[in-house]
């Protein structure tokens, strides 16, 4: 998926679903913030989506996790960090 929408629109028609998202906060239609509030809004109460980014500040980081997206990830990613933090989100 390239955009925010196709992604949202694309998890609505998957069968079986997804068992996390991972997904940049900083998309062209949205935010990582608003594409996991309408994840959870729309999907699956508690469904776990992380946030990655190269340039969070702080504050915005205390928003996101107030929201209830408790998983940030700043870039870069390492495979082995990438993996920690799925399971920790599972």
């Amino acid at each position: 998926m390239s955009t925010a929408k196709e992604r949202e629109k694309g998890n609505r028609n998957t069968k079986g679903g997804s068992n996390v998202a991972i997904v940049d906060h900083d998309m062209p239609d949205m935010t990582g913030l608003e594409l996991g509030e309408r994840f959870r809004r729309r999907i699956r109460r508690g469904f776990p989506v992380m946030l990655y980014s190269g340039h969070l500040d702080s504050p915005t980081i205390k928003t996101i996790r107030a929201a209830g997206l408790k998983h940030v990830i700043m870039e870069p990613v390492t495979m082995k960090k990438l993996e920690r933090a799925v399971r920790a989100a599972l």
